[in-house]
């Protein structure tokens, strides 16, 4: 269980360094970390060698910990990012909405005149 423990610590520090990845660190260093600590449980009673154990855990522990602060890293990152580009597409369709009323303003603009002119013409053909 000792291996068991040092590989899913390697593994799951390997995985914290993975974009999205994360997650999967900090569960293979939950499980680690619980075969490490079952492991060096088993280690005290039968008066063998913790090293391994001990190693595990550690490993684990990092594991954990660089992962929760990757997973973070991550969501900050991409909330930043999501909210600069709600910024700029809010800038964008403000700029839209302006030129469309100025368009808008000038079309009515345009038509009144030409009513005004077709009235002239109407007027004057009386």
């Amino acid at each position: 269980m000792a291996v068991a423990a040092l590989v899913l610590g390697i593994v799951g520090i390997i995985f914290t360094f993975i974009p999205c990845a994360g997650v999967f660190g900090i569960i293979l260093g939950v499980i680690g970390l619980i075969l490490g600590l079952v492991s060096m449980s088993k280690s005290k009673k039968e008066d063998k060698p913790k090293g391994k154990s001990v190693a595990g855990i550690i490993l684990n522990l990092i594991a954990i910990v660089l992962g929760i602060v990757m997973t973070v890293a991550l969501v900050s990152a991409v909330d930043e990012g999501l909210s600069e580009l709600e910024d700029e597409i809010n800038n964008m369709l403000d700029e839209l909405e302006e030129e469309l009323d100025s368009m808008f303003d000038e079309l009515e603009t345009d038509l009144e005149a030409d009513f005004e002119d077709l009235e002239d013409l109407l007027d004057s053909i009386d």
